[in-house]
């Protein structure tokens, strides 16, 4: 229902906020993002600051569930997302709305450019940085590198160590392959 034109004006804002997310739930990708780029466009709106990031997590939706599960995504969408978190991260000066946008940016570059996200992981952790972000970039960095079942596991322990993947130069990655191929239970630490 539409709000009476005497509304006060942080109802109307909410309320644009509230449509706004109403169509990404209804998953309407494309009226979501134009109305989540309006509440951005709204300066004195609460919700502005959210709005760059709200807008391109609805591209980032689209393009994943056009892709058709299994880890495919549709390129285009993915692509004006990644170009719309840039836009964002230069501009937000919130912490919070910034940390979130630098979140779903590493999701996208996962995607889109894998070798320049995995040797910029292994730069990034390979030095002190954000305790905040080390899980999830550890895990990125283990998903791009890694074995990628334990069954490679299971062939290590009956003498037959998995391949070494292609791991961009640097001590992180180095330190992974190790810990990978390493049998503590037989004493075989590096």
């Amino acid at each position: 229902a539409n709000l009476p034109a005497d509304a006060p004006l942080w109802l109307k804002q909410d309320r644009a906020y509230q449509q706004a997310a109403a169509y990404f739930y209804s998953q309407e990708w494309d009226k979501a993002h134009d109305l989540f780029r309006a509440v951005a466009a709204d300066e004195a709106s609460p919700w502005s600051v959210w709005g760059p990031y709200l807008a391109a997590r609805c591209l980032v939706r689209k393009s994943t569930l056009q892709g058709g599960g299994d880890g495919k995504f549709a390129e285009d969408p993915m692509k004006a997302a990644e170009q719309e978190l840039k836009d964002a991260l230069r501009q937000t000066k919130n912490a919070q709305v910034h940390r979130a946008t630098e979140q779903i940016m590493d999701f996208v570059r996962f995607r889109l450019h894998p070798n320049k996200y995995q040797a910029e992981l292994n730069r990034r952790l390979s030095k002190p940085s954000d305790p905040s972000q080390l899980v999830r970039r550890l895990k990125d960095l283990l998903l791009l590198t890694g074995p990628k079942t334990s069954l490679d596991f299971i062939k290590a322990d009956e003498g037959n160590p998995p391949a070494k993947p292609a791991l961009p130069a640097g001590e992180i990655a180095e330190w992974m392959w190790a810990v990978s191929v390493a049998h503590p239970w037989k004493g075989n630490r590096t």
